[in-house]
């Protein structure tokens, strides 16, 4: 099984988040993981609001954006746009969510998201079959 994963995840190998329990438990898995290229800028967004809030330092940051690209293969953005697009159109959400999508549905791989408003977004759609949900993630073989 090859899984894509997003921000939410990331940030779980790092920092101290509800979560991290289960995004651990995907990390130790050891599937093949793939991400866009987007993910180094949203994880350091995220680790930017939390360096800032206190709940971590630089140093933990710094080691976070040195070791994050090592743990999955990061694919371009600009092979990814015309189908994150098509997919943000479709299902009226971000286009930003839509590249992990658009990952997905390129290699035939499961997204795995904390993401609750992209999961719900896709309810109904031939694309939820696509995401495992963090939260489920200890149901999974």
């Amino acid at each position: 099984m090859k899984l894509v994963v997003d921000a939410n995840v990331c940030v779980g190998w790092f920092l101290n988040v509800p979560y991290r329990a289960q995004a651990m438990k995907v990390l130790r898995a050891g599937w093949p993981m793939l991400a866009p290229e987007w993910l180094v800028a949203e994880v350091t967004s995220v680790a930017w609001k939390m360096a800032k809030s206190g709940m971590a330092n630089d140093e933990l940051v710094h080691r976070m954006l040195k070791e994050l690209p090592g743990y999955f293969s990061l694919a371009p953005m600009a092979e990814l746009a015309h189908a994150a697009y098509r997919l943000s159109r479709t299902l009226q959400h971000s286009p930003y969510d839509c590249f992990y999508l658009a990952l997905a549905e390129r290699e035939n791989a499961s997204l795995v998201t904390a993401d609750e408003r992209l999961i719900s977004r896709l309810k109904g759609t031939s694309w939820l079959s696509l995401v495992i949900p963090l939260a489920q993630w200890e149901s999974i073989p």
